[in-house]
């Protein structure tokens, strides 16, 4: 186990590192002078043209170049977003909060109501609960997010006045924004879910424990669920780090302050720090979240060890 931990760390590690080559170049690949971004129109000339490239190092070779930026980005420093003339990373410090808990409530969400509606549709195959938790299912991943959070809000904040329309604020606000990112991946998770237990609940295993005369409650919850539940738990650790990430679609119909609008208001104002900053957090979001999951894989199934 420890020298699997060490090798994807080092992994990770690497991944990163190929991952900063990549952003930096980006701000070199459409043939543009990154001094474009930072000048505005009250500075012009050849002078200030000039001062500018050198206080950046771009009279300097591109290797060396890069040498800098990785260097300032080691120390957190991605530098000062065009837009909001403030520190890149400050930036996405006041924003990460806010995704933060908004993941943690769509989690939630997907989690509590995929994993049950998926194990009923399982062990009630061909019965009603079958066939509504499918439907769920089809509903759920035939609906598009901007239509469905629209719609939410049409009925529970305009026509009910039950709920918020949106922006971050008490646990009223979570709910909403939850359910809107949460009803697709709970769909998912649920017709992940029934495969798998449809798989295991036919194996010799389970038919061998139920002659034994093991209660429903322990055959389906200790043995067939905790046998089926590696493929949705690596479904679920890619879910938790997309909505770590942030949810663009659910942030801009909840006017929700989060990593998403963040980004993609970078990427329109063309202001290359913030995209950095981003860019490299959701990476390191992704790599985290990937090597959780694979540790998690020992603890689920006793069968997996890392040698």
């Amino acid at each position: 186990m420890k020298r699997f931990l060490i090798r994807r760390l080092i992994y990770g590690v690497v991944l990163l590192f190929a991952s900063t080559i990549f952003i930096f170049a980006l701000s070199r690949a459409g043939g543009r002078d990154p001094r474009e971004m930072f000048m505005s129109e009250n500075i012009s000339g050849r002078e200030a043209w000039e001062a500018l490239g050198k206080e950046m190092g771009l009279d300097r070779p591109l290797a060396v170049q890069y040498g800098i930026w990785l260097g300032g980005v080691v120390r957190g420093d991605f530098g000062t977003s065009v837009r909001e003339q403030r520190n890149a990373m400050d930036l996405v410090r006041e924003r990460l909060p806010a995704t933060v808990q908004l993941a943690i409530g769509s989690f939630m969400f997907t989690v509590l109501l995929g994993i049950p509606l998926g194990v009923l549709s399982a062990m009630s195959r061909g019965t009603l609960w079958d066939y509504a938790g499918r439907a769920f299912a089809l509903l759920g991943q035939s609906m598009p997010a901007f239509w469905l959070g629209i719609m939410l809000i049409i009925i529970f904040s305009v026509q009910l006045e039950l709920l918020p329309t949106g922006r971050r604020g008490g646990i009223e606000h979570y709910i909403l924004p939850s359910i809107t990112v949460g009803w697709f991946t709970a769909a998912g998770l649920l017709r992940l879910v029934r495969s798998a237990m449809l798989e295991v609940t036919d194996s010799e295993f389970i038919t061998y424990a139920r002659a034994k005369g093991v209660g429903n409650r322990t055959l389906v919850w200790k043995h067939a669920f905790r046998n089926a539940l590696i493929p949705p738990l690596t479904y679920a650790g890619l879910l938790l780090g997309s909505f770590l990430t942030g949810t663009v679609i659910a942030e801009h119909v909840f006017q929700w302050p989060g990593i998403g609008r963040l980004a993609i208001t970078a990427v329109l104002d063309n202001d290359f720090p913030v995209m950095a900053a981003t860019m490299l957090l959701f990476t390191s979001i992704y790599v985290a979240t990937s090597l959780v999951v694979d540790l998690l894989y020992a603890i689920v199934d006793p069968r997996i060890r890392y040698s």
